[in-house]
């Protein structure tokens, strides 16, 4: 966005950024990766996929994306479509 500093050897993968935010030298902001405006990223920085950025952080942080909560594996409906088309059956056969 606006009114930004990138310092040496900074990484963005299509990370998204406010305005007047400071990315630290060395740091890395991963894919999609969300910095809110007049936000400082400390160096040696890693944000993570996806994460959101809210507040300042400091040098030699690590920022991870909060997780989605997992859900219980129902076989018969992962394989399914795989049994129709040669892939596993519901009992891991395979045709």
């Amino acid at each position: 966005n606006h009114d930004c500093v990138l310092e040496s050897c900074c990484y963005l993968s299509s990370a998204r950024l406010g305005g007047f935010v400071h990315v630290g030298a060395r740091s890395f902001l991963g894919i999609s990766a969300t910095v809110r405006d007049c936000v400082r990223i400390g160096p040696d920085c890693l944000v993570g996929a996806g994460a959101l950025v809210l507040e300042d952080i400091p040098a030699q942080t690590f920022i991870k994306a909060q997780a989605s909560p997992g859900r219980p594996l129902i076989r018969e409906k992962a394989f399914q479509f795989g049994a129709d088309q040669g892939g596993p059956d519901a009992e891991g056969n395979t045709p």
